[in-house]
């Protein structure tokens, strides 16, 4: 896996999702197989130098190297899927991966990735905050959205 800044309460949120997910599959959680975004200062990892520089890093394992990964955003994918490409190697028949968030670009990449409804949570964020602002007194609301597995050529599709 790929993930950035752990501070990002979604990178933390995606690290147990894997770590769960693994643990389903009845697969050992290796930690030599996680990077997280070596980023300082005001950026949180979410962004294709990112994925660029932790794809490197993965890919340096040589043999060792994992054959799929999953990489926390569709804008970390895209720097990753560069550097797997500069090293010869290819996808998905060399690595597969796999990002989180079908923004429209994963399309245009052959991206496959878990889409999450963003214009949908978006709208309901502005909604919500308008009727804060009228009602200053409302109840914090808790709202989960479901995501599901949009399967493009990165990872065989």
């Amino acid at each position: 896996m790929i993930d950035a800044q752990l501070r990002s309460v979604p990178a933390k949120i995606r690290l147990d999702g894997y770590r769960q997910a693994l643990h389903d599959a009845g697969l050992a959680f290796d930690p030599r197989c996680l990077v997280i975004s070596d980023e300082d200062g005001e950026k949180d990892g979410f962004n294709r130098e990112s994925g660029y520089h932790s794809m490197l890093k993965l890919l340096s394992m040589k043999e060792n190297r994992p054959t799929a990964v999953f990489i926390s955003s569709d804008i970390q994918a895209a720097g990753a899927m560069q550097a797997v490409r500069e090293t010869g190697l290819r996808i998905p028949q060399d690595i597969a991966l796999i990002g989180f968030d079908d923004i429209e670009l994963a399309e245009y990449l052959g991206l496959s990735t878990m889409h999450q409804p963003l214009f949908e949570m978006g709208k309901q964020a502005v909604e919500r905050l308008t009727a804060r602002i009228e009602e200053t007194d409302l109840e914090v609301m808790h709202r989960s959205f479901c995501t599901r597995l949009v399967v493009r050529s990165s990872c065989g599709g």
